[in-house]
Order: structure tokens, then C-alpha cells, then sequence
């Protein structure tokens, strides 16, 4: 075992049976990962680190469950989530089902993307925002290169 895994704090089982179940990463950075076998697989993370996690389901007549969960691994007590796929301690900084919802995350996700912003650095509390703006029916502030500076700079100055 490596340094970089034994300090990982997080596990997150990821799985693909096509057009069944998938669970797989939207994005994020894991610090290892571990290969079951052809269809499993299971992602590590360190303290600080986020990722955004979607889960679907389908069954011969069509998709029965989306989510999509961006999460940020903590130290000490997490929030309690029901994700059996994640195993450690993390704090929820969205969460949302049903795929329209899902699909506007994504939207939103590809829009940082062309900025050149990694979604894993955009600041926490913008993914609490998009959440709540979506769940009231509304459409999410865009995020700019210019909040995403000022959050850098924060991050730096706060430590």
C-alpha cells in the first residue's frame, strides 16, 4: 500500500453494468484507485478533496433513479448520508435527483469547464447555491472567472 492510499480518508465504489446501474464520477481527482474487475472499481480521496458522484438505475422500461452528489471529503464527523457507495466521512454540497435535475448540474458543470476552472475547485459554497436555485426552480447564478479569483485568493488568505 502507498503513502498516497493509506491517507485516503474516502472510498467510493464505483460500478458500470450498461443499462442497468451506473455509478461512476462526473469529476474529481482521487488520490488512487483500485480495480475490482471489469465493471467495479473503487476511487480513494484525501481530506479537502471533491468530487461529484452520479448514480443511475434503469430497468427494462427505463431509467427508475438519478443522483448526483458533490461531496467533499472531511476529517472528524461528515454529514450522515444514505450512500452506500461511499464509505468514509464527507460533507453533501449537493445533492439532487431525478434527471432534469441532474442534467441542469451538468449544464452548469460543462459552463465552469469552458472557463478553464476545475469544477473540484470551485468554491463550496457555489454548489450549496446551484442546489438551492435548481430545488426552487430557478436557474443558478453562472460562476466566473472573476468569484472563482476572489475565492482563490480567500482560500489563500484564510489558509
Amino acid at each position: 500500500m502507498t503513502d498516497i492510499s493509506a491517507s485516503a480518508n474516502v472510498q467510493v465504489r464505483l460500478i458500470w453494468i450498461d443499462k442497468r446501474i451506473q455509478y461512476w464520477l462526473r469529476f474529481g481527482d482521487p488520490c488512487s484507485e483500485t480495480i475490482t474487475d471489469r465493471r467495479r472499481k473503487t476511487a480513494n480521496f484525501q481530506e479537502g478533496n471533491i468530487f461529484a458522484l452520479v448514480r443511475w438505475k434503469s430497468n427494462d422500461y427505463g431509467t427508475v433513479f438519478s443522483a448526483l452528489d458533490i461531496l467533499q471529503c472531511v476529517t472528524g464527523e461528515g454529514d450522515q448520508l444514505d450512500i452506500r457507495c461511499v464509505t468514509g466521512n464527507v460533507r453533501s454540497l449537493l445533492h439532487l435527483t431525478s434527471w432534469h435535475r441532474v442534467k441542469q448540474v451538468f449544464e452548469h458543470i460543462d459552463a465552469i469547464e469552458a472557463l478553464d476552472i476545475p469544477p473540484a475547485d470551485v468554491c463550496p459554497d457555489h454548489w450549496s447555491h446551484v442546489q438551492s436555485r435548481i430545488m426552487g426552480g430557478d436557474s443558478p447564478r453562472d460562476y466566473t472567472t472573476v468569484r472563482h479569483k476572489v475565492w482563490t485568493e480567500r482560500r489563500e488568505y484564510v489558509g
